[in-house]
C-alpha cells in the first residue's frame, strides 16, 4: 500500500501523448472489467454536487512526513501490449516550520520529463495556499478563495503578472489525488470539483466518482475502495484503501488513445 500525490503526473501525461485538452472529447478507452460493472450502484445519482475546499464531506488522510519514489510504466496500445518505463517520480508532504495547520506537497518528475511542483495546503479542508511549479517555465500562484494571482512566466517567454477570479472557491489541481483519498466511501458519490490548472491557467470542472469496492482478482484484502477522476484530457482509476486511505494501485488512460499509464513503487 502507498499514498503520495501522483496529480501533476496527469497533467505531463496529456502533454507527453499529445492528448490535449479540450471539452466535448470522446470517452477514453478505459477497460471496464465485469468486476467494475457489478461494483455500480443500481441507480444512478440524480445530480453531481459541487465540492468546494473546506467541504465537511472531505475526511483528509493523515499527512505525516514522507517521500514516496514511483516509476511511471507506459504501455502504447493499437496492439502494443509491451509496458515500458516512462519515467521516474518522487512525491513527498512535510510540515512546515511555524506552520502546523499547513503541509508542504512537492511532486518531482526526473528527464527526460524534468519538473518539480510545490503546493502548500491546510491539512483541513484541503485548502490551496500558495504553490510553485517549475515545467517549461516558472509559474507562482498566490490562492484566496475564488481568486488565484502571481506570476507566469513560460519558457522562452517574458514573465507577465496572472490575476484571475472564477466562479466558485478552487483547489489546485496537483491536489486531486487528495481529494480521491478524502472522498466518504458511499457507492455512487459523484461530485463535480473545480481544479485550477497551473499549466493551463485556467479553471476545469472535474469529475469524481466512488465506484464501489474493489473486487477485482487482485482484491487488496479485500479492502480497497475504487475511485474514477475524469477530464477532458485523462480518465484515472484508483484504488483506496479504506482503513488507512492509502493509493494500493493507479491507472491513467488518456482520451483518444488506447495508452495506459501505470505507477509502481520503485
Amino acid at each position: 500500500m502507498r499514498g503520495g500525490n501522483r496529480s501533476i503526473a496527469m497533467a505531463l501525461a496529456a502533454m507527453v501523448v499529445g492528448a490535449g485538452c479540450h471539452s466535448g472529447q470522446p470517452a477514453a478507452r478505459e477497460p471496464e472489467p465485469a468486476t467494475q460493472a457489478a461494483a455500480r450502484p443500481t441507480t444512478q445519482p440524480t445530480a453531481q454536487a459541487l465540492l468546494l475546499p473546506g467541504s465537511p464531506l472531505l475526511t483528509p488522510p493523515p499527512l505525516p512526513d514522507t517521500t514516496i519514489a514511483l516509476v511511471v510504466y507506459l504501455t502504447q496500445g493499437n496492439g502494443d501490449t509491451v509496458e515500458k518505463k516512462m519515467a521516474d517520480t518522487r512525491n513527498g508532504q512535510q510540515a512546515i516550520p511555524g506552520q502546523r495547520d499547513d503541509v508542504l506537497m512537492t511532486i518531482a518528475w526526473d528527464p527526460p520529463y524534468p519538473s518539480l511542483d510545490s503546493l502548500v495546503i491546510t491539512r483541513r479542508g484541503l485548502v490551496p495556499v500558495t504553490e510553485h511549479l517549475a515545467f517549461r517555465g516558472s509559474f507562482n500562484y498566490h490562492y484566496d478563495k475564488n481568486h488565484v494571482a502571481g506570476t507566469v512566466q513560460p519558457h522562452d517567454s517574458a514573465q507577465r503578472a496572472y490575476d484571475q477570479s472564477f466562479p466558485s472557491n478552487v483547489f489546485a489541481f496537483n491536489e486531486m489525488e487528495l481529494l480521491v483519498r478524502s472522498l466518504p466511501f458511499t457507492q455512487g458519490l459523484s461530485v463535480v470539483a473545480p481544479l485550477f490548472s497551473e499549466v493551463d491557467r485556467d479553471l476545469e470542472m472535474d469529475t469524481l466518482t466512488v465506484l464501489g469496492p474493489d473486487t477485482s482478482s487482485a482484491g487488496h484484502g479485500g479492502n480497497g475502495w475504487m475511485v474514477r477522476f475524469a477530464d477532458p484530457a485523462i480518465v484515472a482509476r484508483f484504488v483506496i484503501d479504506r482503513t488507512s486511505r492509502a493509493i494500493m494501485s493507479s491507472e491513467i488512460f488518456p482520451r483518444k488513445t488506447e495508452m495506459r499509464l501505470r505507477y509502481v513503487p520503485s
